[in-house]
This record gives C-alpha cells, structure tokens and sequence, in this order.
C-alpha cells in the first residue's frame, strides 16, 4: 500500500531523510520534502524525471537539430516545477 501526499507529512519529519535513502522514497514524499525547501529532494526527482521530461518536449518540438531547444526547455520546466512545490501550501 502507497502512502498518500497526506500521509507524507507524518511519514518523515524534517531532516531525517538523506543521502541514499533519499532516492529511495516515494514522490510524495519527495514533493513534500521539496515544499519544505529540500535541494536534495529535487535532485532526486530530477534525475528521477528529466530523462522523461526531455524525451517528451523532444517530441514536441518535432524538428532536426532540436537537441539544445528541447535541453533549454526541460531545465526551464524542471526549475518552474521546483519553485511551484517550494511555494506551494501545506495541506
């Protein structure tokens, strides 16, 4: 069974996930520990999700010689998404 995103905040108190258990969390938590300012979380979720993120902007802009545009564009939505969560209220 999957914790929720309201479990989350109970699951882990601040400052005990770090390191290599960090990667092994689930994304709810890692978007909480985000919200909560967690630079470590974010990278988890970016080498989590970047690959995928890329794969699809790619995708989009459907045209030969797109490999920077689409790389510029991934940072760009990876970086709003983090901001997003670190603004983002507590539920």
């Amino acid at each position: 069974m999957e914790a929720s995103p309201k479990d989350a905040q109970a699951l882990v108190p601040p400052g005990a996930v770090s390191g290599r258990l960090l990667s092994m969390q689930p994304d709810a938590v890692l978007c909480k520990l985000c919200a909560r300012g967690s630079d470590d979380a974010f990278a988890v979720l970016h080498a989590r999700y970047s690959q995928q993120v890329f794969a699809f902007v790619f995708h989009l802009l459907n045209r030969p010689g797109s490999v920077d545009d689409a790389e510029d564009l991934t940072q760009e939505i990876l970086g709003k998404a983090f901001s997003n969560m670190s603004n983002r209220r507590e539920e």
